[in-house]
């Protein structure tokens, strides 16, 4: 099969090269969502037909577009457990949090910056808090956090359920679980927090049984899809129409059904491919322009919305293009684990 086609079909489950192409897509949805916040309330009350049906499609995406994130996050770091061993799981603080950790705030140093020098200001327990992902000085935030601690999450239940796969995905699953009920109870309505997170632990589930579930697969792939569709749409609209708190489930179903679809395909499509490997730097870096030019010419983005959009975009790819080389370095620096044979016990246990 040519490996130069777009969409063929693959012997790996999940590949690396689907699972970034497929991340390109949904950062450009994020990107579209973040955007709008601002091109809004610039318009004011002055939307026309293409406003409203970007708004609508915006809102009615919401959270479900950060589901792939925490779907291959938990199904990427899972796989490393499996075949890197137990070495990789006592490195993990070092190896996934801190990075992670690091260049979040290097880029909240950016903002910091950016914002004394176009006159915002932000108090000094703000800076602080927004160092852990807690609060905003610009920049988005609550993904890292939550990212952070499904990582966390991950570490401990591998290292404290050394004998069953169950146990550890039971383990991960009641850590998640009192990540939503605390968040639920400290943020209150700003459900996003927490709404779509067991897409992480569905993620862990898949990697953890990915041979019972690729037999399954096998058989019952397209009823599964079928089936799993019209279960994530009732959720979405119970989501939205009634209570943010049905996204728990919906953002499960669409995991399972872009597992579905997804197995054993390749996707690839360099643009998005790109974009997917940049995801990071994209995501924290989006906010800069969008920041600076809506503080600094509001006329601008009401009057030329459109360009607003474009320019942000330009700026966004330039700065994901020029922080990524830092980011590798800052990552590199803090891994230095080395590969292991030495397999956790339950690895091979069922």
């Amino acid at each position: 099969m040519d490996t130069n086609d777009r969409f063929y079909v693959n012997t790996i489950f999940l590949s690396k090269k689907t699972t970034t192409t497929v991340n390109g897509v949904f950062i450009i949805l994020v990107f579209l969502n973040h955007v709008w916040q601002y091109v809004a309330p610039a318009l004011g009350s002055n939307w026309g037909l293409i406003d409203n049906l970007y708004a609508m499609a915006i809102s009615w995406m919401g959270q479900y577009i950060v589901v792939p994130f925490l779907l291959f996050s938990g199904y990427g770091v899972t796989t490393s457990i499996l075949t890197k061993g137990e070495t990789y799981v006592k490195s993990l603080p070092r190896a996934r949090i801190l990075p992670t950790l690091l260049n979040f705030d290097i880029a909240v140093i950016v903002f910091i910056v950016t914002n004394c020098i176009i006159g915002i200001s932000c108090s000094a327990e703000q800076c602080s808090l927004a160092l852990i992902g807690w609060e905003s000085v610009g920049n988005s935030n609550w993904y890292i956090f939550c990212i952070i601690c499904c990582y966390f999450f991950s570490y401990v239940s591998a290292m404290i359920c050394k004998n069953s796969r169950f146990t550890h995905l039971v383990y991960l699953l009641v850590l998640c679980v009192l990540y939503v009920i605390i968040l639920h109870e400290i943020k209150a309505d700003r459900h996003w927090w927490y709404d779509t997170i067991l897409a992480y632990p569905t993620g862990v589930a898949i990697a953890l049984y990915q041979d019972k579930i690729s037999a399954i697969l096998e058989k019952w792939r397209m009823p599964l899809a079928i089936g799993l569709f019209p279960l994530f749409l009732i959720f979405l609209f119970a989501g939205k129409r009634y209570d943010a708190m049905y996204n728990l489930v919906g953002s499960v179903f669409f995991a399972l059904l872009l597992v579905t679809l997804l197995y054993k395909r390749e996707l690839h499509i360099p643009i998005l491919n790109w974009l997917g490997a940049h995801l990071f730097t994209l995501y924290i870096y989006q906010r800069l322009p969008m920041l600076v030019i809506a503080t600094l010419l509001p006329v601008f983005v009401s009057t030329h919305h459109v360009m607003y959009i474009a320019t942000s975009a330009t700026i966004t790819i330039l700065l994901a293009f020029m922080m990524k080389p830092l980011c590798d370095k800052v990552s590199s620096l803090c891994k230095g684990y080395k590969r292991d044979t030495c397999k956790l016990p339950w690895h091979n246990v069922t």
